[in-house]
């Protein structure tokens, strides 16, 4: 069945609750378990599958989540690019419509269980190609409706561009990963700068003045509460090597400075993005922080 078809521009999918077998491309990977103050929710987890093409008059999404598989714990990224078929409960959860492989069990509950990829789909072949992305629209972007977003409920899951770019973001180690050979990054330029730019100058401009000036040093040394600054070692944006945070963080009496490791799993400036990079530090600040009545 396409996924176009199991996906809807609504608050669920027209297919909640139906047995369906996809067949598509594995685009990514969802490695955040869900919790609470008690439980931990292992079907949040999962992959992202996509059809490897889309009709150009698709309403709808052409991908979709697959709750509760299990990835590899040595490289868990080696499963995208891997041509897959599989069955599963639809369900829609939060607004994100995925389906549930056999085995996984309820995702609302703790008990939920994750499963081997390889054990609920048949994988034809990996290393295949990714679905091309398909560039934003910032005209649709701007004038959907703000509560509902239907422009962006039919690109759930699905691959996607900005329309322009103003910044890098990645990680020198993951960029080496996707780009190995003199080749291969020539061709992500040539993308790259093949994409329209659509957008207004003077729009990025305002956005950028509007907070150049901003300078909290002064008063850095007001601050009493129990800070934990977090950056990552491949920023590239703000560069641990310039010292400038560890500058600014000594001038705060209860502040500390954790920095990420750079590694294949970092994205530079986007890795603070993932929570997984400083889960242990901040349960450790919760549990140390001082506490008291407001």
């Amino acid at each position: 069945m396409p996924i176009t078809s199991i996906q809807t521009l609504g608050a669920g999918s027209a297919c909640d609750g139906q047995t369906v077998t996809i067949r598509g491309i594995v685009t990514g990977i969802d490695d955040l378990y869900g919790s609470n103050f008690e439980n931990i929710f292992k079907a949040d987890s999962g992959i992202w599958i996509q059809n490897p093409t889309r009709a150009q008059d698709a309403t709808t999404s052409s991908a979709l989540f697959v709750a509760g598989i299990r990835r590899s714990a040595t490289n868990p990224q080696a499963v995208i690019g891997s041509d897959i078929t599989i069955t599963g409960r639809v369900e829609t959860k939060f607004g994100q419509v995925a389906i549930v492989p056999a085995g996984v069990g309820n995702t609302m509950s703790p008990t939920a269980q994750e499963v081997d990829l390889a054990s609920v789909a048949t994988i034809h072949t990996t290393g295949n190609a990714l679905p091309a992305a398909v560039t934003l629209d910032k005209t649709l972007s701007e004038t959907q409706n703000p509560l509902t977003r239907p422009y962006y409920r039919s690109l759930q899951g699905m691959r996607v561009t900005l329309p322009v770019g103003i910044a890098t973001g990645g990680g020198t180690l993951a960029w080496q990963m996707l780009a190995p050979t003199a080749a291969k990054a020539d061709k992500m330029v040539d993308e790259r700068l093949a994409v329209p730019v659509t957008a207004d100058a003077n729009d990025f401009i305002y956005q950028w003045e509007a907070s150049h000036d901003y300078n909290p040093g002064p008063g850095l040394e007001k601050i009493e509460a129990t800070l934990l600054a977090i950056n990552a070692a491949d920023d590239e944006r703000n560069p641990p090597e310039t010292g400038v945070t560890d500058a600014a963080m000594k001038r705060v009496k209860n502040g500390r400075l954790y920095l990420i490791p750079a590694s294949t799993e970092t994205r530079g400036h986007l890795t603070t993005g993932g929570a997984k990079f400083y889960k242990q530090q901040l349960q450790d600040l919760l549990q140390t922080a001082p506490q008291r009545t407001m």
